[in-house]
C-alpha cells in the first residue's frame, strides 16, 4: 500500500511543475503593427453631436485586419470617445501631432478613460439625423478586441490619450488621435494577457467619398503584450 503522504507530495510536486511550466511559457513581446486593413465604421464630430444633444463630445469606431510581428494576423474592433468640451492646456498635452494639417498650438481633447464608458451619441451617423432623447445607434464602449483565426481573443480597454483637431480643407475636417490602451486579459493563448500600447491614427473627411478615411494607423514604439 502506498504511503498517503508520499502520494500527496507527488501531486503537489506535479502541480507546482505544471504551474512553473505555464509561468515559463509567458513571454513579453513587442506589440508592433506590421500592416493593417482597417476602416472607420462610424465617426461623429462635435459639429454633429452638439446640435443633437448639447454635449460637446465626439467619437468613432474602427475595425478590420491587423498583423503584428511575432503574433500574426488578428481582427480588430475598437471604439473610443473624446471630450471636446474640456480641451487640454498646452502643459497637459503629451503628444505632438505629425499631420501637416495640425494648426500650431491647435486644440486637443482628452480621450475618455475606463470609468467614462459607455458613451452614447444622439446623432445617428448612418442617417445623418438627430435621434429622440434617450435613443442611440452609436455607442463608444472603450473596448478593444483582437480576435485570432481560431477564435482566441486578446482584450484591452481605452484608458486615456488625446485627440488633436486637424484642418485639411476646413476647420475640424480631420483628427489625429493618440489612444492609450491597456490589455485586460484574453481567452485561449491570450489568457491573462497584460501590457499596453498607444494607437496613433489620422482621420480626415473625404468629400468625394462623403466619409472619414484613415490616412495613418500605427502603434507607437514601446508597446508590449505579455501572455
Amino acid at each position: 500500500m502506498k504511503n498517503p503522504t508520499f502520494v500527496s507530495l507527488t501531486f503537489v510536486a506535479l502541480a507546482l511543475l505544471l504551474i512553473g511550466c505555464q509561468a515559463e511559457q509567458a513571454q513579453t513581446r513587442p506589440f508592433e503593427l506590421s500592416s493593417h486593413d482597417i476602416a472607420m465604421d462610424w465617426g461623429i464630430t462635435i459639429f454633429q453631436e452638439e446640435p443633437c444633444s448639447g454635449n460637446r463630445l465626439a467619437g468613432g469606431e474602427i475595425s478590420g485586419a491587423t498583423t503584428f510581428a511575432g503574433i500574426g494576423t488578428l481582427s480588430l474592433e475598437m471604439s473610443s470617445a473624446w471630450d471636446v468640451g474640456n480641451l487640454l492646456d498646452d502643459a497637459e498635452k503629451q503628444y505632438e501631432p505629425t499631420s501637416p494639417a495640425a494648426p500650431e498650438d491647435g486644440p486637443a481633447a482628452p480621450v475618455m478613460g475606463t470609468d467614462d464608458y459607455p458613451v452614447t451619441f444622439q446623432f445617428d451617423p448612418f442617417t445623418d439625423t438627430c435621434l429622440a432623447p434617450g435613443e442611440s445607434v452609436a455607442s463608444a464602449t472603450g473596448d478593444v478586441v483582437f480576435t485570432a483565426d481560431g477564435g482566441d481573443q486578446l482584450l484591452g480597454q481605452v484608458v486615456g490619450g488625446e485627440t488633436h483637431r486637424l484642418d485639411f480643407l476646413m476647420e475640424g475636417d480631420g483628427i489625429e488621435s493618440f489612444v492609450v490602451v491597456e490589455f485586460t486579459g484574453g481567452t485561449g493563448q491570450f489568457s491573462g494577457a497584460t501590457g499596453s500600447f498607444v494607437a496613433h491614427t489620422i482621420f480626415r473627411f473625404d468629400l468625394e467619398e462623403d466619409a472619414f478615411v484613415i490616412d495613418l494607423a500605427e502603434v507607437l514604439p514601446g508597446g508590449t503584450v505579455r501572455y
